[in-house]
């Protein structure tokens, strides 16, 4: 039994498995969080992905911030601007390709705004998420 615990110990390490629990999903009045977390390329690089769904409490139409962090220059951090409506059910943000992401928790942060023109801030939507690198082995299959 000792032996079998030994194997997968091994293997959940091996695999970069984690045993801190990772942050919940926020939910605010406009949107709820389905997805933040970053999609992964073959080379180790990622874009920033956050994928939400528009609760019935939301505005009919949001002008939407997304502010992501910039691993390659962190005080720079990346800003997608979008109109979303409420009757699409879904939104999805997702950040330029960079190759410098870290394991650790990054915040991914919606501003929302009530004009065109990004000037009256209604609210905003935070949600932590905890990036960890898929192993080398992983990555390479993401090319074949």
């Amino acid at each position: 039994m000792k032996t079998l615990l030994s194997i997968v110990l091994a293997f959940l390490l091996s695999t970069g498995a984690t045993f801190a629990a990772p942050p919940k999903p926020t939910t605010s009045p406009f949107f709820e969080s389905e997805i933040a977390g970053i999609s992964w390329r073959a080379d180790g690089s990622g874009a920033a992905l956050f994928i939400l769904s528009i609760p019935d409490s939301a505005p009919v139409v949001m002008y939407v911030e997304a502010i992501f962090p910039n691993p390659d220059e962190p005080k720079q951090p990346e800003v997608i601007r979008r109109k979303v409506e409420k009757k699409d059910g879904k939104a999805s943000f997702e950040g330029p390709v960079r190759i410098k992401w870290r394991n650790a928790t990054y915040t991914y942060s919606l501003r929302i705004f009530d004009d065109p023109e990004y000037t009256k801030l209604v609210g905003q939507h935070v949600q932590p998420t905890q990036i960890r690198r898929p192993p080398a082995r992983v990555l390479r299959q993401l090319g074949k």
